[in-house]
């Protein structure tokens, strides 16, 4: 397998781009999700952050089904159950099921 970039194992994935879009790999080497983002954050909690088209972030589990759809302006990763985003004007967590906590 060839890609133009790699990075290191994380909870069992790895990131990689392929021809500008990034996917995730599996300890098998095998896609675990396909090279169709803009970007990928690192997979925590089964989840990872996404966005395909770079303009705005949702998440994605394992097998690349959107768990959370894009639409916040940040995210940052998901661990212990929370994930910060940023709607445009304030910080807030959320859970798995994208329900608001502790906006800020």
């Amino acid at each position: 397998m060839s890609f133009d970039n790699a990075e290191l194992f994380y909870n069992d994935y790895a990131v990689f781009s392929l021809s500008g879009k990034e996917g995730l790999l599996n300890k098998k080497l095998d896609y675990a999700v396909q090279p169709i983002y803009e970007s990928l954050g690192d997979m925590h909690g089964g989840l990872c952050a996404a966005s395909l088209k770079g303009e705005q972030y949702g998440f994605i589990n394992k097998s690349g089904k959107t768990v959370i759809p894009e639409i916040y302006d940040e995210v940052g990763d998901y661990m212990d159950g929370l994930a910060p985003v940023y709607n445009g004007s304030k910080w807030g967590c959320i859970n798995d099921k994208n329900k608001s906590f502790i906006i800020l």
